[in-house]
C-alpha cells in the first residue's frame, strides 16, 4: 500500500473538480455498495452514484479524454475500469462491505478529490482517511471497504484499476 499526497498537479486537480462537481456531470444510481446480504433493510442505507468512464474494454465517458492525463500519472499499461465515485452523506456513518477491485493482481489507484471523514478501511486495520488530491495506491484484488461521509455532502473519489 502507498498513500502520496498531493498526487496531481493543482491546475490538473482543479479541472477534474470543476468538471465532476458541475451541475452538468451525469451520475448513475446504483442501489448497492458491494453488499452481500439479503436484508432489505439493511440494503436501504447502502447505495453510491457514479460515472463510469471505462470498462470491459469499452469508453464509456463522453469525459474519458479528460481523465487521460490521471492515466499517464498512473502510468497505465491495460486498465481493467476507470470510474468517479460520489457517496453522499446519509446522516450517520456507514460502512460498506469488503470486496475487491479484480480477482487477479492488479493495482487500484483511488485518488480522493475531497477532505471529509470517509475512508477506505483494509482487514489489516489499517484505514485510509479521504483527503484532497490524496493518491492511495493498492493491490486491487485485496479486499478493502468504502464508508459513506458526515462531515461534508458527499466523498468524492476516482478509482481506476490497472495494471
Amino acid at each position: 500500500m502507498q498513500v502520496t499526497e498531493d498526487f496531481l498537479q493543482e491546475e490538473y486537480y482543479e479541472h477534474i473538480n470543476e468538471l465532476i462537481t458541475s451541475t452538468t456531470f451525469p451520475w448513475m444510481f446504483q442501489n448497492r455498495v458491494a453488499n452481500i446480504t439479503e436484508d432489505p433493510e439493511e440494503d436501504l442505507n447502502h447505495y453510491y452514484f457514479v460515472h463510469s468512464l471505462f470498462y470491459r474494454n469499452k469508453i464509456e465517458s463522453p469525459f474519458y479524454d479528460d481523465f487521460l492525463y490521471l492515466f499517464q500519472s498512473l502510468n497505465v499499461q491495460f486498465l481493467h475500469r476507470a470510474r468517479v465515485l460520489m457517496f453522499v452523506n446519509q446522516g450517520e456513518q456507514y460502512i460498506h462491505d469488503r470486496h475487491v477491485d479484480h480477482t487477479t493482481n492488479c493495482k487500484t489507484a483511488l485518488i480522493y478529490m475531497n477532505t471529509n471523514d470517509g475512508f477506505t478501511d483494509f482487514e489489516t486495520g489499517e484505514r485510509v482517511e479521504s483527503v484532497k488530491n490524496r493518491l492511495l495506491l493498492f493491490d486491487g484484488s485485496i479486499p478493502h471497504s468504502s464508508s459513506t461521509p458526515t462531515n461534508t455532502k458527499e466523498r468524492l473519489l476516482l478509482s481506476v484499476t490497472y495494471i
